[in-house]
């Protein structure tokens, strides 16, 4: 990767953050709280997930990568610390600040890796080779996996906003 490369994507890290951050504010307690018969998270969570992941995961991975790939990663599992550090209960608007505070020093320390060598390797237990590349990738992917997840939760609740209503003249979901 050169320096524009890492540039670009860092301008992508900083424009899905602050997406990210706009979406949720001002969604009533009732819907950010609001988790669907099939199951999975709630809005809340999902926040609450994206800033674990922004201060326990990507950054720290992909330094830990350019630094030294050899290195062991500390161990992650994502569902348990959803649940353990009850995200649902906690103020949405402030989760939203911690991200947007944690996403501005993560794009700042992306921008100061001008001379990293993004081809280096992390062996994986699990998944095997993984380049400095590859993980800023998936920060990227991660991301606008959980901008569907957060929308396809507000589509699913269309209901908690205007009980009864059809949305079929919305179009195609």
């Amino acid at each position: 990767m050169d320096v524009s490369e890492v540039a670009r994507a860092a301008d992508l890290l900083e424009a899905q953050g602050r997406t990210l951050v706009e979406l949720g504010r001002g969604l009533e307690r009732e819907l950010v709280r609001w988790v669907p018969s099939r199951g999975g998270w709630c809005i809340a969570e999902i926040y609450g997930h994206l800033l674990d992941e922004e201060t326990e995961d990507f950054r720290l991975r992909v330094a830990s990568t350019l630094e030294d790939p050899g290195r062991p990663w500390p161990g992650i599992d994502p569902e348990a610390r959803v649940a353990g550090r009850d995200w649902a209960s906690r103020d949405l608007a402030a989760t939203l600040e911690s991200f947007a505070a944690a996403r501005r020093d993560s794009v700042a320390w992306l921008r100061e890796q001008t001379d990293a060598d993004w081809h280096r390797i992390h062996l994986h237990p699990r998944f095997g080779a993984i380049g400095a590349r590859d993980l800023l990738a998936s920060w990227l992917d991660h991301d606008r996996l959980h901008l569907r997840q957060i929308l396809t939760r507000l589509h699913d609740a269309s209901d908690l906003i205007v009980e009864g209503g059809e949305t079929a003249y919305a179009g195609e979901w």
